[in-house]
């Protein structure tokens, strides 16, 4: 149990032993990861300063700038959709079918179609280009029984 005790004390010791790394403002790149703890062959970036007062003014008036146009598009806006409340809505009508041209006959939409004639030659079969195409099979002679 004694040996235990010792082992245990001696792997803390050791662990509180070795440098820990600080963790400070600075952030470091590590290949392709950002972290805040450095590392081998880390490259430490600068902090951006903080901004001054004149940064932060010019930075003020353009958002109010911003502000001031989003605020008049939306009245514009606004008096486009009333003005296009007080109109009619536009309506196509179709004309009247007196005027719409020769009816179709149901008989000739529903007629039934001649099947298909058959290719010359029987069945599809693919040719190369600059091949002849396939011309009538020749049938094949019965050999005779003699």
């Amino acid at each position: 149990m004694l040996a235990v005790l010792t082992v245990l004390l001696a792997t803390t010791a050791a662990a509180q032993a070795q440098p820990q790394p600080t963790r400070s403002g600075t952030i470091w790149r590590c290949g392709n990861t950002y972290s805040q703890i450095p590392c081998d062959n880390g490259r430490s970036l600068d902090e951006t300063p903080p901004s001054s007062p004149q940064k932060a003014r010019e930075a003020q008036a353009q958002t109010d700038r911003i502000q001031r146009r989003a605020d008049a598009m939306a009245r514009e806006r606004e008096r486009m959709e009333d003005r296009a409340n007080g109109q009619r809505p536009a309506v196509f009508d179709h004309p009247p079918a007196q005027h719409a041209g020769p009816a179709l006959a149901d008989h000739h939409l529903n007629k039934p179609r001649a099947p298909k004639r058959a290719t010359v030659g029987g069945d599809f079969s693919a040719r190369a280009a600059g091949e002849a195409p396939a011309g009538a099979k020749k049938k094949k002679k019965k050999k005779s029984e003699a």
